[in-house]
Protein backbone atom coordinates (compact mmCIF):
# COMPACT_ATOMS: atom_id res chain seq x y z
CA UNK A 1 0.00 0.00 0.00
CA UNK A 2 1.19 3.44 -0.86
CA UNK A 3 -0.09 6.74 0.10
CA UNK A 4 1.37 9.84 -1.69
CA UNK A 5 1.93 13.23 -0.57
CA UNK A 6 1.94 16.19 -2.95
CA UNK A 7 2.50 19.98 -1.51
CA UNK A 8 2.09 22.51 -4.26
CA UNK A 9 1.33 26.24 -3.97
CA UNK A 10 -0.85 28.33 -5.70
CA UNK A 11 -0.63 31.73 -6.29
CA UNK A 12 -2.93 34.83 -6.81
CA UNK A 13 -1.89 38.22 -7.35
CA UNK A 14 -5.02 40.67 -7.60
CA UNK A 15 -4.85 44.47 -8.08
CA UNK A 16 -7.72 46.53 -6.55
CA UNK A 17 -8.47 50.56 -7.68
CA UNK A 18 -8.79 51.80 -4.24
CA UNK A 19 -10.92 55.04 -5.84
CA UNK A 20 -13.66 52.24 -7.65
CA UNK A 21 -13.20 49.51 -5.35
CA UNK A 22 -12.84 47.57 -8.63
CA UNK A 23 -10.36 44.68 -9.15
CA UNK A 24 -8.23 45.95 -11.83
CA UNK A 25 -5.41 43.05 -12.22
CA UNK A 26 -5.95 39.55 -11.35
CA UNK A 27 -3.35 36.75 -11.59
CA UNK A 28 -4.19 33.08 -10.87
CA UNK A 29 -0.56 30.62 -10.92
CA UNK A 30 0.61 27.10 -9.50
CA UNK A 31 4.18 26.57 -8.40
CA UNK A 32 6.42 24.01 -6.85
CA UNK A 33 9.06 24.61 -4.12
CA UNK A 34 12.51 26.33 -4.75
CA UNK A 35 15.35 24.36 -4.28
CA UNK A 36 15.61 26.33 -0.90
CA UNK A 37 12.20 25.76 0.04
CA UNK A 38 12.70 22.23 -0.30
CA UNK A 39 15.81 22.00 2.11
CA UNK A 40 13.62 24.30 4.32
CA UNK A 41 11.19 22.01 4.40
CA UNK A 42 13.63 18.82 4.84
CA UNK A 43 14.87 21.25 7.98
CA UNK A 44 11.76 22.08 9.20
CA UNK A 45 11.17 18.18 9.47
CA UNK A 46 14.59 17.88 11.92
CA UNK A 47 15.81 18.33 15.10
CA UNK A 48 20.23 18.19 15.04
CA UNK A 49 20.55 15.07 17.43
CA UNK A 50 23.76 14.30 16.45
CA UNK A 51 25.13 15.21 19.77
CA UNK A 52 21.99 14.47 21.76
CA UNK A 53 22.83 12.49 24.73
CA UNK A 54 20.31 9.94 26.12
CA UNK A 55 18.55 10.83 29.17
CA UNK A 56 18.05 8.08 31.26
CA UNK A 57 15.45 7.38 32.71
CA UNK A 58 12.93 9.73 30.73
CA UNK A 59 11.79 11.55 29.55
CA UNK A 60 14.16 13.49 27.36
CA UNK A 61 13.75 17.24 27.56
CA UNK A 62 13.14 18.83 24.06
CA UNK A 63 15.30 20.91 23.13
CA UNK A 64 15.38 24.65 24.33
CA UNK A 65 14.03 27.38 22.27
CA UNK A 66 16.95 28.96 22.61
CA UNK A 67 20.00 27.12 20.81
CA UNK A 68 23.16 27.57 19.18
CA UNK A 69 23.69 29.87 16.14
CA UNK A 70 23.27 28.41 13.02
CA UNK A 71 21.41 29.68 9.30
CA UNK A 72 18.30 27.70 10.33
CA UNK A 73 18.43 28.01 14.00
CA UNK A 74 15.45 28.89 16.21
CA UNK A 75 16.06 31.58 19.02
CA UNK A 76 13.19 33.23 20.77
CA UNK A 77 15.36 36.29 22.00
CA UNK A 78 18.53 36.26 20.01
CA UNK A 79 19.93 36.01 23.93
CA UNK A 80 22.49 33.38 24.01
CA UNK A 81 22.13 32.39 28.31
CA UNK A 82 24.88 32.83 30.27
CA UNK A 83 27.63 30.36 29.69
CA UNK A 84 25.58 28.95 26.67
CA UNK A 85 24.13 26.36 28.70
CA UNK A 86 20.86 24.50 27.50
CA UNK A 87 18.18 21.72 29.46
CA UNK A 88 19.10 19.66 26.06
CA UNK A 89 22.37 18.61 24.26
CA UNK A 90 19.87 18.40 20.72
CA UNK A 91 20.08 21.39 19.04
CA UNK A 92 16.92 23.21 17.37
CA UNK A 93 17.66 22.96 13.22
CA UNK A 94 13.73 24.04 12.22
CA UNK A 95 14.19 27.09 10.33
CA UNK A 96 11.24 29.63 10.86
CA UNK A 97 7.48 29.53 8.84
CA UNK A 98 6.61 31.41 6.06
CA UNK A 99 6.03 35.15 7.18
CA UNK A 100 6.66 37.35 4.70
CA UNK A 101 6.16 38.30 0.73
CA UNK A 102 8.16 40.71 -1.47
CA UNK A 103 7.73 41.61 -4.91
CA UNK A 104 10.04 42.81 -7.64
CA UNK A 105 10.16 43.84 -11.27
CA UNK A 106 12.44 40.91 -12.75
CA UNK A 107 11.23 37.86 -14.21
CA UNK A 108 11.06 36.67 -17.47
CA UNK A 109 7.31 37.86 -17.94
CA UNK A 110 8.26 41.87 -17.51
CA UNK A 111 8.87 43.01 -21.23
CA UNK A 112 9.22 46.25 -20.53
CA UNK A 113 9.72 49.46 -21.14
CA UNK A 114 10.57 49.58 -17.04
CA UNK A 115 10.39 53.49 -16.23
CA UNK A 116 13.49 55.10 -16.19
CA UNK A 117 13.36 55.56 -12.05
CA UNK A 118 11.77 52.83 -11.11
CA UNK A 119 15.27 51.07 -13.87
CA UNK A 120 17.91 53.36 -11.97
CA UNK A 121 16.61 52.13 -9.01
CA UNK A 122 16.42 48.32 -9.24
CA UNK A 123 18.91 47.38 -11.59
CA UNK A 124 19.17 44.19 -13.42
CA UNK A 125 17.70 41.40 -16.20
CA UNK A 126 14.47 40.11 -16.95
CA UNK A 127 15.42 36.48 -17.10
CA UNK A 128 14.72 34.30 -13.97
CA UNK A 129 11.49 31.61 -15.02
CA UNK A 130 8.94 30.30 -12.12
CA UNK A 131 9.28 27.16 -13.05
CA UNK A 132 13.09 26.68 -12.50
CA UNK A 133 13.77 25.57 -8.85
CA UNK A 134 17.71 26.38 -8.80
CA UNK A 135 15.92 30.07 -8.65
CA UNK A 136 16.74 31.65 -5.23
CA UNK A 137 14.83 34.58 -5.13
CA UNK A 138 13.55 37.93 -6.80
CA UNK A 139 15.42 38.95 -9.60
CA UNK A 140 14.99 42.59 -8.90
CA UNK A 141 13.13 42.76 -5.21
CA UNK A 142 11.46 46.54 -4.85
CA UNK A 143 11.17 48.25 -1.42
CA UNK A 144 8.33 48.37 0.10
CA UNK A 145 8.78 51.23 2.08
CA UNK A 146 12.01 54.02 2.04
CA UNK A 147 11.31 56.72 4.42
CA UNK A 148 14.76 58.57 3.53
CA UNK A 149 16.83 56.41 6.13
CA UNK A 150 14.61 57.70 8.96
CA UNK A 151 13.33 54.36 9.62
CA UNK A 152 14.85 51.45 8.42
CA UNK A 153 13.95 50.26 4.84
CA UNK A 154 11.16 47.26 4.38
CA UNK A 155 11.78 44.92 1.46
CA UNK A 156 8.67 41.96 2.95
CA UNK A 157 5.99 42.45 4.14
CA UNK A 158 4.09 40.27 7.07
CA UNK A 159 1.27 38.75 6.16
CA UNK A 160 -1.80 37.13 7.42
CA UNK A 161 -2.10 33.56 7.28
CA UNK A 162 -5.87 31.80 7.26
CA UNK A 163 -6.23 27.63 7.99
CA UNK A 164 -9.50 26.07 6.27
CA UNK A 165 -12.20 24.51 8.52
CA UNK A 166 -12.96 21.71 9.67
CA UNK A 167 -10.06 19.76 10.19
CA UNK A 168 -8.05 18.29 8.61
CA UNK A 169 -6.49 20.86 7.47
CA UNK A 170 -5.26 20.46 3.13
CA UNK A 171 -4.08 23.93 3.34
CA UNK A 172 -2.50 27.02 4.41
CA UNK A 173 -2.86 30.67 2.92
CA UNK A 174 -0.28 33.72 3.36
CA UNK A 175 -1.94 36.65 2.20
CA UNK A 176 0.12 39.98 2.25
CA UNK A 177 -1.41 43.80 1.31
CA UNK A 178 0.55 46.24 -0.07
CA UNK A 179 -0.71 50.00 0.69
CA UNK A 180 -1.47 52.78 -1.59
CA UNK A 181 2.10 54.33 -0.50
CA UNK A 182 4.24 51.10 -0.15
CA UNK A 183 6.29 50.53 -3.31
CA UNK A 184 5.53 53.69 -5.10
CA UNK A 185 6.44 55.88 -1.90
CA UNK A 186 7.73 56.06 1.79
CA UNK A 187 5.35 56.91 4.63
CA UNK A 188 6.70 60.21 5.52
CA UNK A 189 6.32 62.14 2.48
CA UNK A 190 10.14 63.20 2.04
CA UNK A 191 11.10 60.06 -0.34
CA UNK A 192 11.81 59.88 -3.60
CA UNK A 193 8.51 58.49 -5.18
CA UNK A 194 7.53 55.96 -8.15
CA UNK A 195 4.25 56.72 -10.12
CA UNK A 196 4.11 53.76 -12.10
CA UNK A 197 6.23 50.39 -10.71
CA UNK A 198 6.01 47.38 -13.03
CA UNK A 199 5.68 44.36 -10.64
CA UNK A 200 5.67 40.94 -12.31
CA UNK A 201 7.25 38.64 -9.81
CA UNK A 202 6.85 38.02 -6.01
CA UNK A 203 8.56 35.27 -3.41
CA UNK A 204 7.46 33.74 -0.43
CA UNK A 205 9.97 34.05 2.41
CA UNK A 206 10.76 32.61 6.35
CA UNK A 207 10.69 34.66 9.05
CA UNK A 208 13.46 36.33 9.75
CA UNK A 209 14.58 38.58 12.51
CA UNK A 210 15.40 41.61 10.03
CA UNK A 211 12.79 41.88 7.85
CA UNK A 212 13.82 45.43 6.55
CA UNK A 213 17.55 44.08 6.03
CA UNK A 214 17.28 40.40 5.78
CA UNK A 215 18.23 37.98 2.39
CA UNK A 216 21.08 41.98 -1.28
CA UNK A 217 21.09 43.47 -4.37
CA UNK A 218 21.07 47.39 -3.78
CA UNK A 219 22.77 48.88 -0.96
CA UNK A 220 21.29 52.61 -0.35
CA UNK A 221 24.28 54.96 1.64
CA UNK A 222 21.08 54.90 4.45
CA UNK A 223 20.23 51.45 4.61
CA UNK A 224 21.79 48.07 5.46
CA UNK A 225 21.80 45.78 2.16
CA UNK A 226 19.18 43.40 1.24
CA UNK A 227 19.91 40.14 -0.54
CA UNK A 228 17.17 38.21 -2.45
CA UNK A 229 17.93 34.99 -2.07
CA UNK A 230 16.68 32.22 0.59
CA UNK A 231 13.29 32.40 -1.08
CA UNK A 232 10.91 29.50 -0.31
CA UNK A 233 8.83 29.92 -3.44
CA UNK A 234 9.02 32.29 -6.45
CA UNK A 235 6.23 33.27 -8.88
CA UNK A 236 6.58 35.69 -12.25
CA UNK A 237 3.36 37.40 -13.90
CA UNK A 238 2.56 39.93 -16.45
CA UNK A 239 3.03 43.32 -14.96
CA UNK A 240 0.65 44.75 -12.52
CA UNK A 241 1.28 48.47 -12.43
CA UNK A 242 1.26 49.60 -9.42
CA UNK A 243 0.17 53.38 -8.64
CA UNK A 244 -0.21 54.90 -5.56
CA UNK A 245 -4.22 54.35 -6.47
CA UNK A 246 -3.84 50.93 -6.67
CA UNK A 247 -3.50 48.00 -3.07
CA UNK A 248 -2.08 44.86 -3.87
CA UNK A 249 -3.24 41.67 -2.37
CA UNK A 250 -0.75 39.00 -3.11
CA UNK A 251 -2.61 35.45 -1.74
CA UNK A 252 0.30 32.04 -1.95
CA UNK A 253 -1.65 28.93 -0.95
CA UNK A 254 0.42 25.81 0.44
CA UNK A 255 -1.82 22.60 -0.44
CA UNK A 256 -0.80 19.36 0.62
CA UNK A 257 -2.57 16.67 -1.99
Amino acid sequence: MRDSLSIKFNVTIRGIDVHTGKEVYRHEGKNIFLDTGRTWLAQALAYDTNSYGIVDPPPDLEPNAVAAAGPYTRTADGVIPLGGLFPSTAKLRMPFLPFYIGLGVGGNQNSGPIPLDVATAYPGGNTQSDADPTVTGMERPVRIRTNAGVVPVRWLMPVAVSLPLPTPHNYVQYTATFGLLDINGGQLGADPAYPVVPISEAGLYRWTNSPDHMTASYALVTDLPFVSGQALAYETFPPLFKTAAVVISAEWQLIFD
